[in-house]
């Protein structure tokens, strides 16, 4: 058998684990004097200092004050205050992206109507109060427990509407070790007198809490994020895109189609992407006419407005946000004003079209998110470890017909038979009658099996590290959030089992196949396979969860009772320790060597051969 069938699909494989998207600022906007302003949705200013956040949310609020509950995860028990809605108004006001489109043709100009000048701790059950008081319309808590159930007990007991579509948020939340903020109109209060809430807490990273936003939200939600920090800021966790001018389309008297580009643009990468629509040094821009708005500027260097569209059944991650020094400026001004004007005289006023010359071609764009899509992880990159390891079953059976698939005496192997017995070993090496690998391709699945188990080992450790140690509740390991749902963690458990499956029994039917200490070896096989058997069945109950509600990370089995980032490192460190032992124990790193050394060897001689 040519042994480079069987190592160049483990080289494309770790190529695939290896792709992630390049940093990228990005642009946008719309005409703000002919498109209104965004009111509903998430608005969300952050100031970012050394070990503090500050956020000011805006809260949009239609019905009964005394239905209004208003629950948000924080990291740490947070000093509570109310703001001004003109902050919002301000920011929106010297940070909406402009697009300035190229002339309107003589023969379709109208006159344009003047518009009017604009306005200038106690512990009660296993439920720990850790704050309380009233500020400007609002009574708070700031509540824990290690028990969820009873957190929304007491949440419903001290009147807070919860429903039972957020209980499993609570859990998510709760798990991560987050504290609840929970905030209701005090009894003379009325909705009117809702204003924007201001929270200062400690952590290092902002966060939007957009899983338990998507109880009642909309599809195609906008989400607007002001950030104020020393640098340019970018999600950690969601795609950051690009839309060039050349994809939005204007008509004659001004408006676009930025909106529906940017819901397009978001969806081609993923579902989950930000666009930076602005990002300048703070004195670079106009002077804020809101007081409190002035004082940021004055206390922070830097501006960063990130905005996106989002559905509910794509809120299953919360975005976080860190500086990202060295980025490119973003202005929110488009001035395509010297551009040829793209309009016919037959035009009417609703015919929308692209600028010419105003940057690279829209198909390329998409192309490029679509790659960034692929490179972040998600189903895709999952689909694909699945696919590999398929086309190394199916290189093995093609390139080695004469000794894979066909009985082991027909390519002269010796096989060390036993009467068949009621051990479940057996039985799980008789279910395949032809599969009779040789010891060189169980080498080698045996090294693709020991990397393929230890770069997921070490996703594990560093999601751990990242939410333990450096505190970042929604930490996802290397590769990031994107690749951390549910249909992935299935395809790889599925992927890896069959690998395991086909190495266990390979080295059960050929014992010469083990290079030594055949008996230890098998054994550590054996319970590898039934962690991993039992670990893929956990995969399985969470995925049916996933289905029934649509979030991301659901408890499995042992989840209501084990922190579920906690249990599959467990899983995972249960399965992957034998597998190493029984690699070392029985020498398989010698065999796997050599194998390499003698690949490179033959390769090398088949050049001198061709060069001479």
């Amino acid at each position: 058998m040519n042994i480079r069938w069987l190592v160049a699909p483990l080289v494309a494989l770790v190529v695939v684990l290896s792709v992630s998207p390049g940093v990228a600022g990005a642009c946008g906007g719309f005409f703000c004097s002919t498109v209104p302003v965004d009111q509903a949705g998430e608005r969300i200013i952050f100031t970012m200092d050394d070990t503090t956040v500050t956020t000011y949310v805006q809260i949009n609020y239609v019905g009964k004050a005394e239905d209004f509950a208003w629950v948000l995860p924080v990291p740490a028990v947070p000093q509570v205050d109310t703001a001004e809605m003109t902050m919002f108004r301000d920011l929106e006001r010297l940070t909406t992206p402009q697009y300035i489109p190229p002339r309107t043709p003589d023969c379709l100009r109208r006159p344009i109507p003047a518009m009017a000048a604009a306005p200038s701790a106690r512990q009660e059950g296993s439920t720990t109060v850790l704050a309380s008081g009233e500020v400007g319309p609002f009574g708070y808590h700031v509540v824990t427990s290690p028990d969820p159930l009873d957190m929304v007990r007491w949440l419903r007991d001290n009147g807070y509407q919860i429903t039972d579509e957020m209980i499993p948020l609570v859990k998510q939340y709760t798990d991560d070790g987050l504290l609840f903020l929970a905030m209701r109109l005090k009894q003379d209060q009325n909705a009117s007198d809702i204003v924007p809430v201001k929270l200062t807490y400690e952590s290092r990273l902002p966060t939007v809490p957009l899983r338990l936003t998507a109880v009642a939200a909309t599809p195609d939600m906008p989400v607007t994020v002001w950030i104020f920090a020393r640098d340019q800021v970018q999600s950690l966790n969601y795609t950051p895109i690009t839309i060039a001018d050349s994809e939005v389309r204007f008509s004659p008297f001004g408006g676009n189609d930025y909106r529906q580009v940017v819901v397009k643009s978001v969806d081609q990468a993923g579902g989950r992407a930000f666009v930076t629509e602005l990002a300048q040094p703070t004195m670079a821009l106009r002077p804020p006419s809101d007081p409190a708005v002035s004082l940021l500027f004055m206390q922070y260097p830097y501006l960063t407005r990130l905005y996106t569209r989002i559905s509910p059944e794509e809120m299953t991650i919360d975005p976080s946000f860190d500086m990202v020094p060295g980025l490119a400026n973003v202005s929110n001004v488009h001035d395509l004003s010297s551009k040829p004007a793209p309009w016919n005289c037959s035009d009417d006023g609703n015919t929308f079209k692209p600028v010419a010359d105003s940057g690279p071609p829209p198909w390329m764009m998409a192309g490029g998110r679509y790659l960034q899509q692929f490179g972040q992880g998600g189903a895709p990159k999952g689909w694909a470890m699945f696919a590999i390891v398929g086309l190394t079953a199916v290189a093995l059976a093609w390139r080695g017909r004469a000794r894979f698939g066909q009985p082991a005496a027909a390519a002269n192997v010796p096989v060390v038979r036993k009467p068949a017995g009621p051990s479940l070993a057996r039985r799980i090496a008789s279910a395949v009658p032809t599969l009779h690998l040789t010891p060189d391709a169980i080498s080698l699945l045996f090294l693709e099996m020991m990397l393929l188990q230890g770069f997921h080992e070490v996703e594990h450790i560093v999601q751990v590290f990242q939410r333990t140690v450096l505190g970042i509740g929604t930490g996802a390991g290397v590769l990031g959030s994107v690749f951390d749902v549910e249909p992935v963690h299935l395809v790889y458990n599925l992927a890896f089992l069959l690998l395991l499956g086909g190495v266990y029994v390979g080295c059960r039917r050929d014992r010469s196949a083990i290079p030594r200490n055949a008996a230890p070896v098998m054994t550590l096989l054996t319970v590898s396979f039934f962690f991993q058997g039992f670990h893929t069945v956990e995969h399985v109950v969470k995925m049916v969860q996933f289905f029934q509600s649509g979030l991301n990370g659901t408890p499995g089995i042992f989840g209501y009772w084990i922190p579920v980032v906690f249990l599959h490192l467990g899983y995972n460190t249960a399965l992957y320790v034998p597998v190493v032992l029984a690699f070392f124990i029985g020498g398989f790193h010698h065999s796997s060597a050599r194998l390499l050394r003698s690949m490179v060897d033959v390769r090398g001689n088949s050049r001198r051969r061709l060069a001479s």
